[in-house]
């Protein structure tokens, strides 16, 4: 009996042995994991903050990108409403010198026509006075002959103040015989 409780004690010993050893190397493993879990953690918090500074990185560059493209548009906006008004003054400047062409050569054409009129009021006088040297012309007939040739020549009373280029052009001598 001795020798079986000597055999049971040794192996209650063994198994105690053998468990002291399981547990410490479920101790060493349990160690081993928690470090290489520690790194991966630590790892993945680099990576994490390399992750967050690349996207704070890139969201300054955007917004400096953003600023960029406002004060280019405003730059532009500015530039075509300065070319906007200089465009309307540069028009205005033209239509002010159009009209005073107008106005000059509406004077022109004026002093023209004022001119081919008495001349043909001195040529139809004239003409007439030639024609018809037996019978004397009051002035009532050659007023009637002068207002027929303006009727003819359509520069009666609406035309008075108004001149146009065709009035002129329609003087020729070939609308002067009667």
């Amino acid at each position: 009996m001795c020798e079986e409780m000597k055999r049971e004690r040794e192996e209650w010993e063994k198994q105690k042995l053998e468990e002291k050893t399981r547990r410490e190397e479920q101790k060493k493993r349990t160690e081993r994991e928690k470090q290489i879990s520690d790194e991966q953690i630590q790892r993945l918090k680099s990576e994490m903050e390399g992750i967050i500074r690349e996207k704070e990185r890139i969201e300054r560059q955007r917004q400096e990108e953003l600023e960029d493209l406002e004060k280019r548009l405003k730059e532009e906006r500015n530039t075509r409403e300065d070319q906007q008004k200089t465009s309307e003054e540069t028009l205005k400047l033209l239509e002010e010198q159009h009209e005073e062409e107008l106005k000059r050569k509406r004077v022109e054409w004026r002093e023209e026509y004022e001119r081919e009129k008495e001349e043909m009021k001195k040529k139809i006088c004239s003409e007439t006075d030639q024609g018809e040297n037996k019978d004397i012309i009051t002035a009532e007939v050659r007023a009637e002959r002068i207002q027929h040739l303006l009727h003819k020549l359509h520069l009666e009373d609406r035309h008075l103040n108004k001149l146009r280029a065709a009035d002129v052009l329609q003087i020729t001598e070939h609308s002067l015989v009667s």
